[in-house]
């Protein structure tokens, strides 16, 4: 990230990729097992922005490599840009896979074993709730 800081660079840009990386970084440890769907889709909805934010800043340091007023310092400084920005999104596609994981678990298993385990559980009280009707 210290090339971000370099002249040519705003500082409104370098803090919005600081805390795009702080919000990806916060995201990847956050256990979203127990989100409820709308929180869990609001989370992932907060993943999309930031990886588009990434791309919006990523798009711009090319803008800068293939301006031909550009100095080659200020090219080179894109250059590393691009670099740790795709850094950054390599972290991002990694956390949007784990989150696929864990959406497809309920307290830790898979849902369709959690979803025949409660379906037993609900059967038996119902047999247990039946045969005491019957006494």
């Amino acid at each position: 990230m210290a090339q971000l800081g370099k002249e040519g660079r705003s500082n409104n840009k370098v803090g919005s990729i600081k805390a795009t990386q702080a919000f990806l970084d916060y995201a990847n440890n956050a256990d979203t097992s127990a989100f409820s769907d709308k929180q869990l889709e609001q989370h992932n909805r907060q993943i999309d922005i930031a990886a588009k934010n990434l791309i919006k800043f990523q798009n711009e340091a090319i803008n800068v490599i293939n301006n031909p007023n550009k100095s080659i310092e200020e090219k080179e400084n894109a250059k590393a840009e691009i670099s740790e920005l795709e850094k950054i999104m390599d972290e991002e596609k990694e956390l949007a896979k784990q989150n696929t994981d864990q959406n497809d678990k309920i307290f830790g298993i898979e849902k369709s074993i959690a979803y025949i385990i409660i379906g037993f559980f609900i059967i038996l009280i119902i047999l247990f709730i039946y045969k005491k009707i019957k006494k």
